[in-house]
């Protein structure tokens, strides 16, 4: 018993050393770990490797990259704000309610309102909203590289592609 009890003494210095959470402490080593409670996901994943279960911090601007590519293919639908169709700002709200629980305007010139971020500081995950004689028509996700994801017109559907014009404002909710 002594030595299971120095065994688990190493154990928990090495996990608090290493950042590595314990699901659970048995006195026996051949016993299963016990999962971690389930957490609200918002922020944090779940990463399993080598028998270890740990919470790792997910990035916002990861969290709104890994929705908004998920919907990929996705319809385009004039006034859609479901994944069942989408037009540019229901898919954008629809990205930042799902990644943050935060809920966006629903117009493309409704979320032109935001923070201004100048385009040589956007981040992946901002909105890129297009514009022509300073009226908005047009709204996008930063995917980083000079592509956005957005549900571009009738026809198409959800796609990552190149931004086409310069003619666009970066903004941050």
């Amino acid at each position: 018993m002594k030595h299971v009890r120095r065994a688990f003494v190493v154990l928990v210095s090495l996990c608090m050393l290493t950042g590595v959470t314990l699901a659970a402490t048995t006195a026996t080593a051949n016993a299963a770990p016990t999962p971690l409670p389930e957490q609200s996901m918002g922020a944090k994943e779940i990463v399993k490797s080598d028998h270890v279960e740990k919470f790792v911090k997910i990035s916002r601007s990861d969290r709104l990259i890994r929705v908004a590519a998920s919907l990929k293919g996705t319809r385009y639908r004039y006034g859609g704000t479901t994944p069942k169709g989408f037009d540019c700002s229901g898919y954008t709200r629809y990205v930042y309610k799902k990644a943050l629980g935060k809920k966006i305007a629903r117009t493309s010139s409704g979320q032109m309102r935001y923070r201004h971020i100048s385009k040589s500081h956007k981040q992946r995950g901002d909105l890129i909203i297009f514009t022509h004689g300073g009226h908005a028509y047009h709204a996008a996700i930063y995917a980083g590289g000079n592509r956005i994801w957005h549900a571009s017109k009738p026809g198409t559907r959800t796609s990552k592609t190149k931004i086409w014009s310069s003619s666009y404002v970066v903004r941050r909710p």
